[in-house]
């Protein structure tokens, strides 16, 4: 016997009912999409560990001697120890890839021919299997653009010395509202503001990096970025000409407004991708570092494996900056000293007081009060998101199209969140890879808000600016209805897809029929 089935055959189409372009899932080639925290591969570990230390070791040297490759920067009784020597111990890893952060091949990656001119301190140092510069281990392979000194400029012109904050926080201004608004409310909420004669005295300039990373775990992270937007301003720097010419009201007041939403939407994000796991902190692997080196049982478990693993590995290929770390912290005139035993003489092994290969990191202190480390976290994508936008808003190029000093605003704007950036690591807080990925995310969440920014004024508008790690981005908005615009991105004069979007505002509308 036969049976016959009949079967309906349905076809689902789906009717997307959102205003703005669909969201890809395929990021912009060449441009950052944001990244949480994804568990660290024992290269990278390993190499971040080496970067904190080398940082570590020049945290009380001048920042102006920094760009001398012959400066000694250990001095304890035994060989000095030069900034090219620590450079070619460092050159024993591969450089970071600078969207991610971890270790890439040397094969095909060449550093930028901007970063490697100019001062000698920038030449590169060849040795294993890759080749770091004084530009990298300061300012981070996600820069592309080299700096004119280790500093910002921004740092030196942050305005007065803040004052206490105020009981009563005043509310955040309109866009609308005059500018002199936004600059008492920028003072009282963060700190930022013009240094005006006779207002009182300046805030001291970072002069190394111990005093950097005060500025950063001890100041509000979007001082810095507004008292440079704030500076700029007043100092006459327009607005890019493609926004004024949307009529969409771009001015001063709206760049602080888009500033202080970017701020919010950028530490968001960050505490989205804090929440999930990490590894320990580096002072805190430091210790364990420090336990491993000294024959000290860790108690078994996961963190003790991954610290003689590291240990292990660390040992094999930078043995010298382990023992300079170690000799530093000898030097030190908290370090414990050997305790003498019954007899008079030195006891053997290890003592809680008296480490013989000490390759913990000192605590990071500012008026004799250890620097709140945690407090910081998530504001290098704040400080990231803000100079982006900035970038973006203000004219950075001359008048007749041609390429302005790029080295000069720009660049300086880059090397105020590098600066930033190093802070954190130099004080052990966070890893220099877990720093460029919270760049990439800034930045991925500026422009982000900047899409949705001109979607909504629904005006043909445009704006340029040059990413962190060199490429030139344009965006332009084509309104494509009443109120609305859709916004295209170039890369180096290319259209590209946007990078995955760094927040989900809602639930898409749609219909499926």
């Amino acid at each position: 016997m036969t049976f016959e089935t009949l079967t309906n055959s349905t076809t689902l189409t789906v009717i997307d009912g959102g205003a703005r372009a669909p969201r890809r899932a395929v990021p912009a080639a060449g441009l950052p999409r944001p990244v949480t925290h994804p568990a660290p591969r024992p290269e990278e570990l390993a190499r971040d560990m080496a970067q904190v230390y080398a940082l570590s070791l020049l945290r009380d040297l001048p920042l102006a001697d920094l760009l001398n490759p012959e400066t000694v920067i250990l001095r304890d009784g035994g060989s000095p120890v030069t900034l090219r020597m620590l450079l070619a111990q460092l050159s024993a890893f591969s450089r970071p890839h600078p969207h991610t952060g971890r270790a890439e091949s040397e094969a095909g990656l060449n550093l930028s021919s901007a970063s490697s001119q100019g001062h000698a301190g920038h030449r590169r140092f060849s040795r294993g299997g890759g080749q770091w510069t004084l530009f990298e281990l300061l300012f981070g392979a996600g820069m592309a653009l080299g700096p004119r000194a280790p500093l910002s400029a921004f740092l030196a012109a942050e305005g007065p010395q803040p004052d206490a904050v105020p009981e009563t926080a005043l509310p955040v201004p309109a866009p609308t509202a005059p500018m002199s608004a936004w600059i008492a409310w920028a003072e009282a909420e963060t700190g930022a503001a013009l240094h005006l004669p006779g207002r009182g005295p300046r805030a001291a300039r970072p002069e190394d990096l111990s005093a950097l990373s005060a500025r950063v775990h001890l100041d509000d992270p979007r001082r810095a970025v507004l008292a440079a937007a704030i500076l700029l301003l007043s100092q006459g720097v327009p607005l890019d000409a493609g926004l004024v010419a949307g009529g969409a009201g771009w001015s001063g007041p709206r760049l602080m407004s888009t500033l202080s939403r970017v701020a919010g939407r950028a530490a968001r994000a960050a505490r989205a991708g804090a929440a999930t796991p990490r590894p320990d902190r580096p002072a805190v692997l430091a210790t364990r570092l420090a336990l491993a080196a000294a024959g000290e049982d860790l108690c078994g478990g996961a963190e003790a494996q991954t610290a003689r693993a590291l240990h292990a590995q660390l040992q094999a290929r930078v043995p010298e900056l382990l023992d300079w770390v170690a000799r530093a912290n000898a030097a030190r005139p908290e370090a414990g000293h050997d305790l003498p035993d019954p007899e008079g003489g030195a006891l053997t092994g290890w003592m809680p007081l008296a480490l013989r290969h000490d390759l913990s990191l000192p605590t990071p202190r500012h008026n004799g009060s250890a620097l709140p480390l945690a407090v910081a976290e998530g504001s290098i994508a704040v400080a990231a998101a803000m100079a982006t936008v900035a970038k973006a808003v203000l004219a950075l190029r001359c008048p007749g199209g041609t390429q302005a000093d790029e080295r000069g605003v720009g660049a300086e704007l880059d090397a105020l969140v590098a600066n930033l950036a190093s802070g954190r690591c130099a004080a052990g807080g966070a890893y220099p890879s877990e720093m460029t990925r919270e760049i990439v995310l800034g930045e991925a969440v500026a422009l982000d808000l900047l899409r949705d920014t001109l979607e909504a004024d629904g005006a043909a508008a445009g704006c340029t600016l040059r990413s962190f790690d060199g490429h030139r981005l344009a965006m332009q908005a084509t309104p494509c209805g009443p109120g609305a615009a859709r916004v295209t991105l170039c890369v180096d004069g290319a259209v590209r897809l946007w990078p995955e979007r760094a927040r989900k505002d809602a639930q898409d509308i749609c219909a499926v029929v």
